[in-house]
Formats: structure tokens, C-alpha cells, sequence
């Protein structure tokens, strides 16, 4: 299983989607995906929507909630919030290997060879 990260509020929602779902599109039959996506105020139904696609190609997605602690932060940025969702990775449970994608990026490849690649 692929580890996968990405960060998003609902303004952003159609890219993460058009993201995710050229990731599983340009994967391999074998290569299977935990989508984690770092959930600023994603609406619940963009969120079932989601999880039907992802599901029903045999991947895996998880939302996760950094709202609070990300507002906490107390940025001055012209940047949306979302954008600093990368900064809690470290806090997902028993993760050890995690590729980040932009929610706004077109994947034209499987991701394993990737995900294998040797990290010193």
C-alpha cells in the first residue's frame, strides 16, 4: 500500500478530486492507494463523494483534521490554510513513508517506483 498525502479545503475540492483520481487512473493494477487528506472544511458531501470513487477502485481514503491546530497557527498569508496542512504529517499514526501531492496536480504514472526509490 502507497502512502499518499494531500491538503485541501472545500474551494480546492475539484482539483484534490481530478488528483486523486489521476492517481488511481494512471496506477497499476497492482499498486494500491491510502489516499490521507487533510480535511480544512471539506463538505461532507464532496467527502462521500470521495470515498465512493476511491473505494469502489479498490483504494483507501482517510480525512483527516488539523483545522484547529492549523488556525492556531497564526499566519499572515495570503496563502488559503489548506496549504499548511503538510506541516502536521508527522503527526499521523504509524506512518513512516508518505509522498505529498499538491491537490492541484495531474498524476500521469504509477507512483511505485517513486515510493521505492532508496532514501538516504
Amino acid at each position: 500500500m502507497i502512502n499518499l498525502l494531500l491538503s485541501c479545503d472545500q474551494c480546492y475540492f475539484r482539483y484534490l478530486f481530478s488528483t486523486v483520481l489521476s492517481a488511481m487512473v494512471s496506477a497499476n493494477k497492482e499498486t494500491k492507494y491510502t489516499f490521507y487528506v487533510i480535511d480544512n472544511g471539506i463538505s461532507e458531501g464532496s467527502k462521500s463523494k470521495l470515498k465512493k470513487i476511491v473505494w469502489d477502485r479498490g483504494h483507501e481514503v482517510l480525512f483527516l483534521d488539523y483545522q484547529n491546530e492549523i488556525e492556531n497557527l497564526n499566519l499572515k498569508s495570503s496563502f488559503p490554510l489548506s496549504a499548511f496542512g503538510r506541516l502536521f504529517v508527522g503527526r499521523i499514526p504509524g506512518i513512516k513513508r508518505i509522498i505529498y501531492l499538491d491537490c492541484d496536480m495531474i498524476v500521469v504514472d504509477d507512483l511505485t517506483k517513486l515510493w521505492n526509490e532508496e532514501l538516504h
